[in-house]
């Protein structure tokens, strides 16, 4: 899902052991082995705690831009963003050294409490001096939590399954990116009160304190592995497979920044949409996530492979978001039509991205799984770059051409990995 839904790092959920449990992928999961009742209790647990905390990123994500852009101008908004992803990408180098100093669980707590801070400063801040750095803090920490969870639902997973499973936790919590957008409008009710968006989200993660205390605070660390970042890239570049992957992922990641940036203020300040319109719209477009998630993952482990249907998913995606440049002052209807067809390229690459990843990454390898969430932080720092180059050459209006090519582009790689079938 766009942008900061990406900053949720996507987990897989428990190891199915019984071959009863296999043919049920949904009913009962054990997600952490060391619990006394894992199936329903853990299965609750993790969707609940990945539900608010997408709650609490995606309520902002779509208003952040425009909040940005009344402080200073558009090129500097993306220069925030940039720096918030040199900044996350500091975190992941060190996170595997802090998951073998404090473990996961005071980890995920600590970071939680601090974002639950730096979303209080953005509540009450009203100078780019103050709201530029804490919003770069705050982008950081979102990104760091998603690790956490990545971890605590890596910790039992199996690639026979990766697909089905991640499937399942993806519904779930995509159903917090489809309400979030509407709600945004609802608390914005017209007017520009852009703080009342970040208290909502303030919200949403006191509950997930509580969830982790009551059903985490016991989560037994495994041996994390040491490899260092170099060691990691080089692993990566010598293994066709997950590079090519990697390098899907960095282009799918530069169209969910592009949108979570751009898009918002030109809907927003160009097209003249005001937020519950465009709440509306984005709530629509974020559908195919819901629906189409569970479905493939299953697929992707039982009949079709990866490839193909990540190839799909890359035509799609790119045809309908050069289309978005032929649309001049449609309804918000015909917006939500065309961005709901860009998501369903979207959703496709993102399930056979995941799935694919998991299946060959496991639990112990955090520096490969904090390398892999990089590639979010890597596309927002190209995009700025591509968008205020695109910029030179082209009307605003024109650069979702531009976005198109390059989603085209990523046939190189998913034409060529090989599949997990």
């Amino acid at each position: 899902m766009d942008g900061a839904r990406r900053v949720f790092a996507k987990p897989t959920l428990s190891e199915h052991r019984s071959e009863a449990t296999k043919k049920c992928a949904g009913r009962q999961f054990s997600i952490m082995r060391h619990l006394h009742h894992p199936s329903s209790k853990s299965l609750y647990a993790i969707c609940l705690l990945g539900f608010v905390f997408t709650m609490h990123m995606a309520l902002p994500v779509y208003i952040s831009s425009t909040f940005l852009s009344t402080f200073t101008s558009e090129s500097t908004v993306g220069l925030i963003y940039t720096l918030s992803s040199i900044l996350t990408i500091i975190g992941f180098i060190y996170f595997s050294p802090i998951l073998k100093k404090l473990g996961n669980y005071r980890t995920a707590i600590i970071t939680i409490i601090l974002q639950i801070l730096a979303l209080i400063g953005l509540t009450i801040s009203n100078s780019l001096l103050l709201v530029a750095p804490i919003f770069i803090i705050s982008i950081a920490l979102g990104n760091i939590i998603g690790l956490t969870i990545d971890v605590f639902i890596e910790h039992d997973s199996t690639s026979k399954t990766v697909g089905s499973v991640r499937g399942l936790f993806l519904t779930i919590i995509n159903i917090g990116w489809i309400l979030s957008p509407m709600l945004a409008g609802v608390l914005l009710d017209g007017t520009n009160e852009y703080w009342k968006v970040y208290g909502g989200a303030i919200l949403f993660l006191v509950p997930a304190l509580f969830i982790l205390e009551s059903n985490f605070k016991q989560f037994k660390d495994p041996v994390y592995a040491e490899v260092p970042a170099r060691a990691t890239l080089h692993k990566i570049w010598v293994d066709p497979n997950l590079y090519r992957v990697f390098m899907a992922n960095i282009i799918l990641n530069l169209f969910y920044a592009w949108m979570v940036i751009y898009t918002p203020i030109y809907l927003h300040k160009y097209i003249g949409f005001d937020w519950e319109v465009i709440g509306f719209i984005f709530t629509i477009m974020l559908i195919p996530f819901v629906l189409l998630d569970m479905p493939l993952g299953r697929l992707a482990d039982r009949k079709w492979g990866e490839k193909e249907m990540m190839s799909i998913g890359f035509v799609i995606m790119a045809i309908s978001t050069a289309i978005m440049s032929l649309v001049d002052g449609g309804g918000a209807w015909i917006w939500a039509l065309v961005l709901f067809t860009t998501r369903i390229g979207a959703s496709i690459i993102e399930i056979m991205i995941e799935t694919y990843f998991f299946k060959k990454v496991g639990e112990r390898d955090a520096n490969m799984l904090s390398m892999f969430r990089s590639t979010r932080q890597v596309a927002y720092i190209i995009t700025p770059a591509v968008f205020s180059l695109t910029l030179w050459f082209v009307d605003y209006q024109y650069t979702f051409i531009v976005l198109g090519v390059i989603c085209l582009y990523g046939l190189r790689y998913s034409l060529t990995i090989e599949d997990t079938l």
